[in-house]
């Protein structure tokens, strides 16, 4: 159930929060999902059925200042040519991303959070 893109995404925008990202030049971003029937013990639920979903990778997008900030939270979203609802994911980590000819790129790597249950 893995996915995974290392090409370019042309007319591709990412939002993520309330914050609107420049152009997405790079999608490196790996889809997964955490089976719930692992942690099922009593098996009321069928097998394989899908569970969390998650997100884990980087997008480059397009300029030379970052307009996020690493620990950030927010709902991530990319649309346009790909377009796809990640749900809420936090910022691990800012950084160059490759130019795209001669144009600067800011690289955000971005994981899904995960939400505990209160005790």
């Amino acid at each position: 159930m893995s996915a995974s893109s290392h090409v370019t995404a042309q007319g591709t925008i990412a939002t993520f929060g309330s914050t609107t990202l420049t152009r997405v030049t790079n999608n490196s971003l790996t889809d997964g999902a955490v089976d719930l029937d692992d942690s099922d013990l009593s098996h009321d639920r069928e097998n394989h059925q899908t569970g969390i979903a998650t997100v884990s990778g980087s997008i480059d997008c397009l300029g030379y200042t970052p307009q996020l900030t690493v620990g950030q939270d927010g709902n991530f979203v990319l649309s346009g040519a790909v377009s796809k609802d990640y749900g809420l994911c936090r910022i691990m980590d800012i950084g160059i991303g490759t130019p795209v000819k001669g144009q600067a790129t800011i690289k955000y790597t971005i994981a899904s959070t995960a939400e505990t249950a209160a005790t």
